[in-house]
């Protein structure tokens, strides 16, 4: 494939770049034993070490809140400080939640899991759009929290007039560090394309949810010189999170 080798000629492998260097890692499914990301704290720890490896400083813990998950911010704060201790040294770990737009988000507004202290990770399901989505989106706001979109060049229903109005109404969008690869499909991949070329990214994670997938999906990733412009200020930015 010549145009394969071609395109390889003038990208660059994503760990010979530095984006990665002392990075913050805005999403991740690495608190063991609470959803469907890592099961045992040996796993974790093993990432963990990984993460290190590659350059990364800084991750938040993001299990899932949703319906059909029992965990709510008091089990998950419980669990994170049953493990917290046995974590590798080298990598600083926080702890917050990425929120379902379900019918039941409205009963969890007193009690959120937080990013830099008012930006709370939301995410809807992929396939279809949430009649509620933007009154909740609106009740978080009117909370005083900022809204930050989990992977947003997944929703397969969101077109960009979609894109264009949760921006314009003050929403963070969250870019999946797999999505630079073909791991999520085709159709994620333009949409990455196109989000950032609008300028429309605000941070980065990786949404780990096992180790060799994330191994697999990084080795993928091949990127221009714009696209690393491009890249730049969302590690820049996700780095000034507290």
């Amino acid at each position: 494939n010549t145009m394969g080798l071609f395109a390889n000629l003038f990208t660059k492998h994503i760990l010979n770049t530095s984006l990665l260097q002392d990075m913050t890692d805005l999403h991740s499914h690495l608190l063991p034993g609470v959803d469907d990301g890592f099961q045992t704290l040996e796993r974790t720890q093993e990432a963990l070490k990984y993460m290190a490896s590659i350059g990364v400083k800084r991750v938040f813990f993001t299990p899932h809140t949703m319906a059909d998950l029992e965990n709510t911010a008091f089990s998950l704060r419980k669990r994170f400080e049953e493990v917290k201790e046995d974590l590798p040294a080298g990598i600083e770990v926080r702890l917050a939640s990425e929120y379902m737009l379900d019918d039941q988000f409205s009963t969890r507004l007193d009690d959120l899991l937080t990013i830099d202290r008012d930006k709370v990770l939301v995410e809807t399901s992929y396939l279809a759009s949430s009649p509620e989505m933007d009154q909740q989106l609106y009740q978080l706001r009117l909370k005083g929290f900022q809204p930050i979109l989990a992977h947003p060049e997944r929703y397969r229903y969101m077109k960009e007039a979609d894109y264009a109005r949760l921006k314009k109404e003050g929403v963070f969008f969250q870019l999946n560090l797999l999505s630079l690869s073909s791991l999520y499909g085709k159709e994620a991949r333009l949409k990455v394309k196109w989000l950032l070329n609008k300028g429309y990214y605000d941070f980065v994670g990786t949404d780990i949810h096992r180790l060799r997938t994330f191994q697999k999906g990084l080795d993928l990733i091949r990127l221009s010189k714009k696209e690393i412009g491009l890249l730049q200020p969302l590690f820049e930015n996700t780095k000034l999170l507290a």
